[in-house]
Order: C-alpha cells, then structure tokens, then sequence
C-alpha cells in the first residue's frame, strides 16, 4: 500500500484536474464579438425588406408602375409587398384594377419567388432573435463578472468583422453580375415574357434595398457604439474607479 501510495504522489496526471482553468470570459467574449455584426445586419435588412416604408420609397422614386402591363396602382403595390412580407397577407396575388375580367398581376412563378423570400427572410429572423439572446445572456454575464473592458473591446473588434459582412452584402446586392448569378442560382432563368414580379426586381430594387440596410446597419451600431460608451467605456470604468 505504501508503494501505491508512493507511484501516486510521483504521478505527474495526479490531482492535476484544476491547475488549468479554462478561459471563459475571453471565450464568451470572441463569441460576442463575431455574432454581434451578424445580429445587426440580420435585423436591418428584416426591417427594411418588412417595412412599408421601403417599398413606398422604392415606387416612388422610380416608374416601375408605369412600366407594368396592367392597370394597378402604386399604393396597391405598396400595401401589398409590405403586408406580405409582414404575414399580414397570406396570398401575394393582386389583381388589376378593371371592371371588364380583371386579371392577375403575377404570374405563379413569381408568387413562388415571394414565398421563398418570405421563408428565407423568416429563418433569418429567427436565428437572428436568437443570436440576440445569446449576445444579451453574454453580456449580463460579462458585466456581472465585473468584465466591462473585456466587454467594450470586444464591441471595438466585432466593428471590424462588421465591415467585412457589410462589404460581403453590399458587393453580393450591388455587382451587378454577383447579384445575376446569385439570383440565377436562387431562382433559375424560367420566367415567362413580361413577367410583374421580374420587372420590378430588374429596376434596381435590389440595390435600394442593400443601400437602405447597410445606412440602417451603419445606424444601429452607432447607437449600441452609443450604449457602450454610455454605460462600459473605458472613460466610465475610469471616472468609476476615481
């Protein structure tokens, strides 16, 4: 027993189980740090794409109505592509303002195309929200732990990544022949003459919608820039410890 207990204390894996802790707070922070860009561009580009008052601005600005082969209003267009997309319409069908056999203004296609859109965006959302509350269960945690710095230089560097994915969105939106190709893959080349839903789309709807979203990207995160200063800056530690 005497020897057992001997080779015990010579073994080098003995007890050993605490000598290394691992680096949490530096692991929740990196985590922080690379979700946080992605939860802002996420939400921007849901309000933007959801939002009335992008489509309003879109038709207004440009004379898609006008080149649409079928008697409808702009405001019909407007209601109708912001309540889709808001799932206060469940059918994106509309049809032409005519008293004689009125007809459809999109074709079954472009319908499908909207669907796929709505789902897309919907799945966003859904993991955006939920990066969101890994994000805020993040920084409780970090700010209980007395972690301000770590959580202020971890916003500092996600401003970095969040240049990145703005580059990455922006180039995808507005190359033109980036956007051909990813459109192309998405939803192939079979769209009949005249198709509504194409005619819109191809008057650079896509390149207000990207513009609109990284301005409102840009915006948010001044305001959480704002909220750190605010509340875990550098200077407020400071003043604190004084």
């Amino acid at each position: 027993m005497k020897n057992i207990g001997m080779r015990a204390k010579r073994n080098p894996w003995r007890n050993t189980r605490n000598d290394y802790n691992m680096p949490w707070n530096d692991i929740f922070a990196a985590i922080f740090m690379a979700i946080l860009p992605l939860i802002v561009v996420i939400f921007a580009s849901n309000i933007i794409i959801r939002g009335t008052f992008f489509y309003s601005f879109y038709f207004t600005r440009t004379d898609v109505v006008k080149e649409i082969p079928y008697e409808i209003k702009k405001d019909q267009l407007i209601e109708n592509f912001g309540k889709y997309m808001q799932h206060r319409k469940s059918d994106f069908q509309i049809k032409e303002n005519s008293k004689y056999k009125p007809q459809n203004v999109f074709t079954d296609r472009g319908i499908s195309i909207m669907e796929n859109i709505r789902t897309i965006f919907d799945v966003s959302l859904a993991i955006g929200i939920s990066l969101a509350v890994v994000a805020l269960v993040i920084v409780i945690y970090l700010y209980r732990q007395k972690e301000k710095r770590l959580i202020y230089e971890s916003f500092t560097n996600s401003v970095i990544w969040f240049s990145v994915i703005c580059a990455i969105y922006g180039g995808a939106l507005l190359i033109t022949p980036i956007r051909k190709l990813i459109f192309r893959i998405l939803y192939g080349v079979r769209f009949e003459p005249g198709d509504v839903l194409i005619q819109i789309f191809k008057t650079h709807l896509s390149s207000y919608y990207a513009i609109m979203t990284l301005i409102l990207a840009v915006m948010m995160m001044i305001v959480i820039w704002y909220l750190m200063n605010k509340f875990v800056s550098y200077q407020k530690m400071f003043n604190k410890s004084l």
